[in-house]
């Protein structure tokens, strides 16, 4: 069942239209063999519901209404009076007012579902990835990076004097920096990077796909980025930047090798960062373990 649901989620509108439509054709095919003594409303539901569950209500209250009008007719034609009298009316409109009534709580439902799954996912005050999503994520990347080979990079950020902001400011204030501070990462950041707060003022980037150089580029971009941030509420910010050019162990290595780099940049005065690389791409002769240049 889980199985049929992924795909279902998955699948493209025109697929589940289609699906919707031969479900409604087999009910109403079935209806009419059946005759008029036994009554098929019920089997109307699983096209309203899949679509309200898979789709959204205006999708279910489309499929709601076409089953009302497909019941009536059905009705009409195995009566074989060929017209439509009131009580195959009030029939047709209570059942297409409860298909209705069905897809609308089965939409609100789904709806309420996803919400609170997004919120799980999300760090409720900048609204980037939490920790718990940041390592489903990162965890992915390492899988693909182990089966593909490609480098992966992963950047730790910390806000220096962000106590400072707090105490002199209020929470408030320091609140204001950490969305702007998100908001600014997430801007700059190509959209296949992922950004998380892990805590407090840190933050994680993790990089796909990028190795020494690629990562380089997308910090000083980044932190050039930052500067303005940085000068609007007093601060500064040390990054820790870590390349695998082969897979790391586990996502928690990645993390604490950038963390170790990042209060690297801390013991020598802040405002700076500092890019290490582990590894060496497959074939390559030469050693490419080291500590890039402070960026």
């Amino acid at each position: 069942m889980s199985g049929l649901t992924t795909f279902l989620d998955r699948a493209h509108p025109a697929i589940l239209y289609t699906i919707a439509a031969v479900l409604i054709a087999i009910a109403a095919v079935s209806d009419l063999l059946t005759g008029p003594e036994v009554q098929w409303a019920i089997f109307y539901l699983p096209p309203v519901a899949m679509l309200a569950w898979h789709r959204h209500w205006g999708a279910a209250r489309l499929a709601a209404i076409t089953c009302g009008i497909v019941s009536v007719f059905v009705d009409v034609y195995s009566a074989e009076a060929f017209q439509i009298t009131a009580v195959q009316l009030w029939n047709a409109g209570v059942s297409t007012g409860v298909f209705l009534f069905v897809g609308f709580l089965l939409g609100q439902l789904r709806g309420l579902l996803r919400e609170e799954h997004q919120m799980a996912r999300t760090d409720e005050l900048t609204g980037v990835a939490n920790n718990r999503s940041f390592l489903e994520y990162a965890t992915l990347e390492l899988a693909r990076q182990r089966r593909y080979y490609h480098p992966l990079s992963l950047a730790f950020l910390d806000c220096d004097n962000f106590k400072r902001v707090n105490d002199f400011y209020g929470h408030a204030k320091g609140d204001e920096l950490l969305r702007r501070l998100a908001l600014t990462i997430t801007q700059t950041l190509r959209e296949v990077d992922v950004v998380a707060r892990l805590g407090g003022d840190e933050f994680a980037i993790l990089l796909p796909e990028s190795d020494q150089k690629a990562a380089a580029y997308v910090i000083r971009k980044l932190r050039n980025a930052l500067k303005p941030v940085g000068e609007d509420y007093g601060v500064t910010f040390s990054m820790g930047i870590v390349t695998y050019l082969q897979p790391a162990e586990s996502v928690d290595q990645m993390l604490k090798a950038a963390d170790k780099v990042m209060y690297e940049v801390k013991r020598a005065g802040k405002n700076s960062a500092k890019h290490r690389t582990y590894g060496r791409f497959r074939g390559d002769d030469d050693n490419m373990q080291g500590v890039l240049p402070g960026l």
